[in-house]
């Protein structure tokens, strides 16, 4: 028999074992290992009847403390206004938290009320103003003012901007913004500048000191911030030479940061200022190519409208400009087609697919459109002959003597004499008779006999109404006001459109800059 001593894996203690008896060595390997497993198990501690009695009444008062603690872990718990999907839900939610939320808790419920609203800027008030919860957030607000981070009063600021709140908070928020211009990030420094453009809201003290500080660190803004401030001083209407210097050459130099969104937005915000910087417009039209598929109509029109209003004929970049619109005519609003049209019409660029697509868009939208929209329309067509066809036309004429034209007090207004001068040379210059609700108020406006104004734009407009209203006097007797009006005789009268150069009046040619598309 051969006898050899091995390690028991479990025990690890030296056994001696017959290598000719298996059987038997692995019964005693199982006893042993069995053995061992149930010395080690947990053995219930040996209590008395108190000690269980104790213990039961420790754990409920524990079970008691986890409830209580995740009931006040909710109630504490800043609220997640921003998952709320309406302004009444943002309110209710913060009159019922209202005791436990904190100064910036009112600033996330202000801010996502903001966002839930989004109001057009020149909403001349909100809507939910005089609500007693939105007040009550008002006081909050005011009342932590000093209290807040430079974040939180930009976003109060922006919050202001996108619901057109113009209540007592602004001012307070304004001062106190101030004092934190320093600490202020470049991203809290672009959007506050934002947030009074939205508004057109000028607190001098503020605005000096953004435009200060926006100055002195333009070469550190990225291109979404550059757009976001250009955006912010068009809607002010300011153009600071310093800032716009700045934020030009250093676009320039980044352009090739600028997508889809920048890109339009600053040149067009540019444009409405009247500052146009042709090395920056050649860089974009350059960069172009590359974002023109992932530009959507808005961007489009503006990139259209920033290089007519320079004057800027780059042949290349026009045709780009009209190929896309022509592939996504369909997705224009009438207000769009009308504004790429009048762009186009501008620089006088009537390419075949972009001129017939957004034609028909135009005559597909123009029940859309307001009476400055279809004035410019009009134009737009009389310089575009691709554009312009009778139907489209006809359509445009029915809309006009459908749309509500401007009380006789209203005249007075710059913007309302220069729409009907629009409106009035554009007929003369398609050789249509006008709606006969356009005659009666030429007629009773007396335009000739008003004093002359001291504005140079305005005195174009009235000699354009003026030179208008004689023309179509011996019109009037002839037909008289009741065919005036008639689709019928309107659409009869439509000729094909003359080259805009050869048919101008007198006064529309040197009219082209005091009524820009």
């Amino acid at each position: 028999h051969l006898v050899t001593a091995v390690v028991d894996p479990v025990t690890r203690v030296h056994c001696v074992h017959n290598i000719l008896s298996g059987d038997e060595m692995f019964r005693t390997t199982a006893r042993s290992i069995t053995r061992r497993g149930l010395a080690i198990l947990p053995q219930p501690a040996l209590l008395s009847g108190k000690d269980l009695k104790r213990e039961a009444i420790l754990r409920r008062r524990v079970n008691i403390a986890e409830r209580t603690y995740e009931a006040y872990k909710v109630v504490l718990a800043s609220p997640q206004f921003h998952k709320l999907g309406t302004p009444v839900q943002i309110l209710r939610q913060y009159k019922d938290r209202r005791k436990t939320l904190t100064a910036r808790d009112a600033v996330a419920a202000f801010y996502a009320l903001g966002r839930r609203l989004r109001l057009p800027p020149g909403v001349k008030r909100c809507p939910i103003e005089s609500d007693e919860t939105l007040l009550e957030l008002e006081a909050d607000l005011m009342a932590g003012v000093p209290k807040l981070r430079s974040r939180d009063l930009c976003n109060v600021l922006v919050a202001a901007g996108y619901m057109q709140y113009r209540g007592q908070l602004l001012p307070t928020v304004c001062k106190q913004a101030e004092r934190k211009i320093p600490q202020f990030a470049y991203r809290d420094l672009a959007y506050s500048i934002y947030a009074l453009g939205r508004l057109n809201f000028r607190e001098q003290a503020l605005l000096a000191a953004l435009i200060t500080r926006a100055t002195s660190v333009t070469k550190e803004l990225r291109a979404v911030e550059l757009s976001i401030i250009a955006e912010g001083l068009a809607g002010l209407r300011i153009a600071p030479g310093a800032l716009i210097r700045n934020i030009c050459e250093t676009a320039d130099t980044k352009i090739d940061q600028f997508g889809a969104l920048e890109l339009p937005t600053l040149l067009a915000s540019f444009a409405s200022l009247d500052w146009h910087d042709h090395k920056l417009l050649t860089s974009a039209a350059e960069h172009l190519p590359s974002l023109l598929t992932d530009m959507n109509p808005r961007g489009l029109c503006e990139m259209s409208v920033a290089f007519s209003a320079a004057r800027l004929w780059l042949p290349p970049t026009l045709e780009a400009l009209g190929s896309e619109a022509a592939t996504k005519a369909d997705m224009f609003s009438g207000a769009q087609a009308v504004a790429m049209l009048g762009a186009f019409a501008q620089l006088r660029w009537d390419q075949d697919e972009a001129s017939k697509a957004l034609g028909r868009q135009l005559r597909m939208q123009a029940s859309r459109l307001r009476l400055p929209e279809l004035a410019v329309a009009l134009r737009a067509l009389s310089r575009l002959p691709l554009a312009c066809a009778p139907e489209t036309l006809s359509v445009l004429i029915t809309c006009i003597s459908e749309s509500q034209m401007p009380e006789l007090h209203q005249l007075n207004e710059t913007k309302t004499l220069l729409t009907l001068a629009l409106l009035c040379n554009s007929l003369r210059h398609l050789h249509i008779c006008p709606p006969q609700s356009l005659l009666r108020l030429l007629q009773a406006s007396r335009i000739d006999e008003k004093p002359a104004p001291a504005s140079r734009v305005e005195r174009r407009a009235i000699v354009q109404l003026v030179d208008a209203q004689a023309h179509w006097a011996p019109s009037l007797c002839a037909i008289g006001l009741a065919h005036a009006g008639s689709v019928e005789a309107l659409a009869g009268k439509v000729t094909e459109p003359p080259i805009a150069e050869a048919a101008c009046s007198s006064g529309q040619r040197d009219g082209d800059k005091a009524m820009p598309f």
